[in-house]
């Protein structure tokens, strides 16, 4: 994610939801708890209202979130004038085939550093198809970083701006 607007500030806080095929992909993050500080399921820089669900029987990751304050020395903005990760899974392809991953931003929970926050009309929703073929499938495959490049144009507009 990144702050791209001409007056960046970097983002302090944000909340994702990831879906996928259950019968193809499981997230396999040994021990899935974003609330541990050091867990690459969030950025360290949020240390504040770390959140997330994982639930590999339906195919999602729900509430995945956090936030800091760094007017009050609690953390520091994400993403300035450049896009960082927000969010490191690990997934293992257990079948071939054609699917997609779908990840939504919850923009009224996605805030920059002087106090704005994304506008409500900026596009919030990213499908990424994805072929698992079967050549790959007998070894587990990892997929790091799979929705890294696709939130590069959400955080474009404020309200108010």
């Amino acid at each position: 994610m990144g702050d791209i607007r001409n007056d960046a500030v970097g983002i302090t806080s944000s909340n994702i939801s990831l879906f996928f095929n259950p019968n193809q992909l499981q997230n396999i993050d040994n021990s899935f708890t974003p609330t541990s500080l050091i867990s690459p399921l969030l950025p360290t820089t949020f240390p504040l209202g770390r959140t997330g669900i994982l639930n590999n029987n339906n195919g999602s990751i729900t509430n995945l979130g956090g936030a800091s304050l760094p007017s009050f020395g609690i953390g520091s903005p994400l993403g300035i004038n450049q896009l960082e990760t927000f969010s490191l899974m690990y997934f293992k392809a257990i079948n071939s085939g054609d699917s997609s991953l779908s990840l939504n931003i919850d923009l009224s929970q996605t805030g920059f550093a002087d106090g704005t926050f994304v506008s409500l009309t900026t596009p919030n929703q990213f499908t990424q198809p994805i072929s698992i073929t079967p050549e790959f499938v007998p070894e587990p495959l990892t997929i790091l970083g799979v929705i890294t490049a696709s939130v590069f144009g959400v955080l474009l507009k404020t309200k108010g701006k």
